[in-house]
């Protein structure tokens, strides 16, 4: 059984492909009414909570870094503004969405044989090889 996960608007031509047989899924319910026929809800909740608190952390060690001896929270304080907050939240804010999907591929390659997966995020063509089990499709 093929397992298909729309992490974005599906289109006509992927519609017509899928088989009476196969799991579908969104992760997103405005996309649910464009299908014919029994769709699940795919609830990120879980893999948003862990990365989140797995990214801040690995965030937060950053100010623990030295330069000269110097920390690297110090280097980005100038005239009372801290801008390590600032740059803190800009990284995580940046990044936070493709580590979701990065987490949700991961899992599914991690438990399912054959897994098409739907995004428009086109970086994750770079890393397509490290799902062994999943295609990734892209917006057409």
């Amino acid at each position: 059984m093929r397992i298909h996960i729309w992490n974005r608007q599906p289109n006509p031509i992927e519609l017509a492909n899928l088989s009476l047989e196969d799991k579908v899924y969104c992760t997103d319910s405005r996309w649910i009414p464009f299908f014919n026929r029994e769709v699940q809800l795919w609830n990120l909740n879980a893999i948003k909570s862990d990365v989140n608190q797995r990214f801040l952390e690995v965030v937060a060690q950053f100010s623990d870094c030295k330069i000269d001896d110097l920390p690297f929270t110090e280097m980005l304080h100038f005239d009372g503004f801290w801008a390590w907050n600032y740059f803190k939240f800009k990284t995580y804010f940046s990044v936070r969405e493709w580590l979701y999907e990065w987490e949700l591929l991961k899992l599914l390659n991690e438990h399912h044989q054959e897994v098409h997966y739907y995004t428009s995020h086109e970086w994750l063509s770079d890393y397509s090889a490290h799902f062994t089990n999943a295609s990734i499709h892209f917006d057409s």
